[in-house]
């Protein structure tokens, strides 16, 4: 909560007309001893003072407001800081100030809609308090103008001097999507969200979960989905390590599904006897395809065709060596067009990833930009925390 910004009474001083100096001297003594409402009173008595010039009123309204903040009379705190802000010839850093008092006292009266309107005033007029940015978002977003928080969050980006979003600004914006029902507008600010908090696991499930949803979303990606989430360490319970190891085996890698069910076991998450057994039969299948597939491997580690190191360099992804991966995609890239080569360079990607050679591996996400499912996933794989 924005803390209430204290305005100190003005001293009645001796250049001041006898019948103005009295009532607000008095005020100031009734606040001094604790009677903040009967301050008010006496002090707003100094409005009646005949002829009151810019300066005389800006007095008197200081020592009301300050008076009403202390008696939580909100109404007289609420009009003299409206007229403080108005005031001509008051310098701009004092202006501010008022206006972050005025909106504690909004938010302490439950006003959110005048709150938000002195808020954006703050904000426009060049305000800097992020506290202050980010309680006229939550004030939008609480009242339903989520229209108001993208129009608001897409000018700061467009602007001359564009900003980049906090993680507080996308978050707000990411439920003002969602509200909106704009579904690839929540998705690219959860994206934006896994960018500048990548250590939030929720956000990643979020995102990936909407990933799913998109309309671009190619089921035959499932697997690197998994590989995702597993390297992001999102999976939560043993029904997931199963499911990732199962689909490791649908697609041909049982090494890839027994990491997987090792991971859970290292995680404890199998630790009911029905987990045990299906783990168990799981990992028994696994070994029996490594055992059936090691002919295969060493055949395909002789050969320097192109179809077979596209197949060796996907075997070896799946045993995570991503370093002779790397080798065996190049030679299946350089050695000609293939039947899914958006997929292939992908997977090329992901071994670069994995294997700390970032540059390379952005370079090769530029190739992959015609299958969108391949390109978010790439750009995904390459967001680090």
């Amino acid at each position: 909560m924005l803390a209430l910004l204290a305005i100190k009474p003005i001293q009645a001083q001796n250049a001041l007309r006898p019948n103005l100096a009295r009532p607000l001297q008095s005020a100031q003594e009734l606040l001094k001893a604790g009677n903040p409402q009967d301050a008010v009173s006496v002090a707003r008595s100094a409005l009646l003072v005949a002829d009151l010039t810019a300066n005389e009123r800006v007095m008197i309204e200081k020592i009301i407001a300050t008076s009403a903040i202390q008696a939580k009379d909100f109404k007289s705190a609420i009009a003299s800081l409206n007229f403080l802000i108005d005031a001509v010839g008051v310098p701009e850093k004092e202006r501010q100030a008022y206006q972050l008092t005025l909106i504690g006292v909004l938010r302490s009266a439950g006003d959110l809609e005048a709150l938000a309107k002195v808020a954006k005033a703050y904000l426009d007029q060049g305000g800097v308090r992020q506290d202050v940015r980010a309680l006229y978002l939550q004030v939008l977003s609480i009242q339903k103008r989520h229209q108001e928080v993208v129009d608001y969050l897409t000018s700061k980006i467009q602007s001359d001097n564009a900003e980049r979003l906090t993680e507080d600004d996308l978050k707000i914006l990411a439920i003002a999507k969602s509200q909106l029902n704009d579904g690839a507008g929540y998705y690219e600010a959860l994206k934006q969200l896994v960018g500048v908090a990548p250590k939030q696991l929720d956000y990643w499930r979020e995102l990936i979960s909407q990933l799913q949803k998109r309309p671009f979303f190619s089921v035959r990606y499932e697997l690197d989905v998994a590989r995702l989430m597993a390297a992001k360490n999102l999976f939560q319970t043993a029904e997931e390590y199963l499911e990732y190891a199962e689909l490791a085996m649908k697609f041909g890698f049982p090494t890839e599904a027994k990491l997987s069910l090792d991971a859970g076991v290292n995680s404890n998450l199998f630790d009911t006897a029905g987990r045990k057994a299906a783990l168990q039969k799981t990992m028994d299948i696994a070994d029996r395809k490594i055992r059936e597939d090691e002919a295969q491997i060493k055949q395909l580690q002789k050969s320097t065709g192109t179809k077979e190191s596209a197949e060796l360099g996907e075997i070896l992804l799946s045993m995570s060596n991503h370093a002779a991966a790397i080798g065996a995609y190049r030679l299946a890239l350089e050695g000609g067009v293939h039947r899914r080569e958006m997929e292939l360079r992908l997977h090329f990607l992901i071994a670069l990833s994995r294997a700390g050679s970032e540059e390379d591996a952005r370079k090769e996400l530029e190739k992959i930009k015609s299958d969108a499912t391949a390109y978010e996933l790439g750009q995904l794989w390459l967001i680090k925390g």
